[in-house]
């Protein structure tokens, strides 16, 4: 069995297509999200302080992709673009709830947050067994190092989304108050310049006595 050509590695990659192309796009929306969006995700009326409702967040993400991956014995999903799909809607719904904060509760998001860890890791499993699967035992090693730039794809092009300021400025917080002063925002209160004070030079002649 000698080497893999030029013209059979094309080959190979063009029917690896329907896998790559959606493995990418679930990873670029999930990086998205938790590059872009999970940071922004917070209420302040919750038991749990923003550090901490990031670090949950974080843990139901693993949590989920742990699950879903564990889950290839009990069931198998061939349609990959599926979860391309759902994970798609997951970034754009997130994306609405931090630009207009509609989400009554962090618990429905801590809810989506295990939901989108249980899609990427369903997709990640899935994909990589049916290459090994659908593919020629001559190509199986090509094709699996192949189909790992899909996600690599994703995960980079999620990361220049989110350089680029995309959900950065998103979320709109409401007018503060100070204690004592009114209800009048922190934010709008017209401060009064600071006093200008002009340092006065003082010359002291002195003469010369000889």
């Amino acid at each position: 069995m000698g080497s893999v050509t030029l013209k059979e590695k094309c080959y190979v990659i063009k029917g690896l297509v329907r896998f790559v192309a959606p493995l990418g796009l679930v990873y670029f929306a999930e990086y998205f999200i938790n590059q872009g969006l999970m940071e922004l995700l917070f209420f302040h009326n919750f038991f749990l302080s923003h550090a901490a409702q990031y670090r949950w967040y974080q843990t139901l993400y693993q949590v989920g992709v742990l699950v879903s991956r564990s889950s290839l014995y009990c069931i198998k999903f061939r349609r990959v673009w599926i979860f391309s799909l759902l994970q798609v809607v997951n970034a754009v719904f997130l994306l609405f709830a931090v630009r207009f904060q509609f989400l009554p509760s962090a618990w429905i998001v801590l809810v989506i947050i295990l939901y989108e860890g249980l899609l990427g890791g369903a997709a990640y499993v899935n994909t990589f067994y049916f290459i090994s699967k659908e593919t020629e035992s001559r190509y199986r090693e090509f094709a699996m190092a192949t189909a790992s730039v899909g996600d690599s794809l994703g995960i980079a092009l999620a990361g220049l989304l989110r350089w680029s300021g995309v959900g950065e400025h998103s979320r709109t917080e409401p007018a503060k108050t100070i204690p004592g002063e009114g209800e009048e925002p922190v934010n709008k209160r017209r401060q009064s310049p600071p006093s200008i004070k002009s340092n006065q030079s003082v010359w002291v002649s002195t003469s010369r006595t000889t």
